[in-house]
């Protein structure tokens, strides 16, 4: 009797220790992901800042009403949306008709480098995070991994690029191939 009761202690003494140092893992793993979930939140909040910006210079200049309700509607994006690529379509009307226009070269720039910058902190953020056991911390803290932006070079025509994604795009949607 002796025995057994020796034996149930020990495992539960080692159940007990297990526990804890899961737990207690699992608390500085929580830590490290809110550090870490810090970067990719503000360079895309730098992102959409410089999008705003942008926005506002827009809809102050003499522009294209076009253009000002283009840039309305991705300020309205921009407020309302989690999702950066729901302003797609948006991003890349307003840089078709502005990526020729001088006053807004050195906007441009840093959009791209905005937009570069949070592309590269999203990427680091999901690869060290979505991989198991790692996702599981993710899920507990109520914690998303960040969507890879779509690739829109502001300054330049892409207007092949937008064709390519549109192809995919109904390719995912249809399965069917277009030309």
């Amino acid at each position: 009797m002796k025995f057994i009761k020796g034996c149930l202690l020990t495992l539960l003494i080692f159940i007990t220790a297990i526990t804890s140092l899961i737990y207690f893992y699992n608390l500085k793993l929580s830590k490290e992901l809110i550090k870490e979930n810090e970067k990719p939140k503000n360079s895309l909040l730098a992102y959409k800042d410089k999008m705003s910006e942008r926005n506002k210079l827009i809809l102050n200049s003499d522009v294209s009403d076009s253009l000002k309700v283009l840039a309305k509607k991705s300020d309205s994006i921009i407020k309302n949306s989690n999702k950066i690529n729901d302003n797609l379509w948006t991003e890349y009307k307003i840089n078709q008709k502005l990526y020729d226009d001088k006053k807004f070269k050195k906007l441009n720039e840093e959009l791209n480098e905005k937009y570069s910058q949070y592309n590269s902190d999203a990427q680091q953020f999901n690869f060290r995070w979505l991989s198991f056991p790692l996702n599981i911390v993710l899920s507990n803290n109520n914690l998303r991994s960040y969507d890879n932006m779509y690739t829109i070079d502001y300054g330049i025509d892409n207007s092949e690029n937008m064709i390519k994604r549109k192809k995919v795009d109904h390719w995912i949607e249809t399965g069917e191939v277009t030309k």
